[in-house]
């Protein structure tokens, strides 16, 4: 259930996308859920917020740190800066970690039930909450592409 940006292929659109200087905000855990222990029948899904310029790298360090579950990026959106990405990331993690403490788990991870169905609920919640202070601007994969589809336009013009 891993989503992946798409590939900025040609030096122009990779000039662009540097230029424009996106940050993603992505939610990474592991495939699927994991027995808590040995033994055990209770499961747990283990996430955690990180903040990244390319999503298809944030997860590669902690997945060779854990050798029996892959851990993929369960889903993402994009901020316009490193600052708006802070303060998201910032608030999630507010969202995460104020759950009841059965939900913590080590290291910054906490469990989440069903991330998938979770990610939109926590997202709406954490934007909603930016904007009541200040603009934020997030969007998806697609817009991402289409700025720096436009910037490149300009560039060239």
């Amino acid at each position: 259930m891993a989503h992946r940006p798409d590939i900025v292929r040609s030096r122009s659109m990779r000039a662009a996308a540097a230029a424009l200087d996106f940050y993603a905000v992505c939610l990474i855990g592991y495939e699927h859920a994991v027995p808590e222990g040995f033994h055990s029948n209770r499961a747990r899904w283990p996430v955690r917020v990180a903040m990244t310029r390319d999503p298809t790298e944030i997860t590669k360090k902690t997945d060779l740190e854990q050798p029996l579950h892959s851990v993929v990026v369960l889903a993402y959106v994009w901020t316009t800066s490193d600052a708006h990405a802070k303060r998201l990331k910032l608030k999630l993690d507010g969202y995460l970690l104020g759950w009841e403490d059965d939900a913590a788990l080590r290291h910054g991870w906490r469990d989440l039930d069903d991330p998938i169905n979770a990610w939109p609920v926590l997202l709406n919640l954490a934007v909603t909450d930016i904007r009541r202070r200040e603009d934020i601007d997030v969007f998806d994969e697609t817009e991402r592409q289409n700025r720096i589809n436009r910037h490149r336009r300009r560039q060239w013009q």
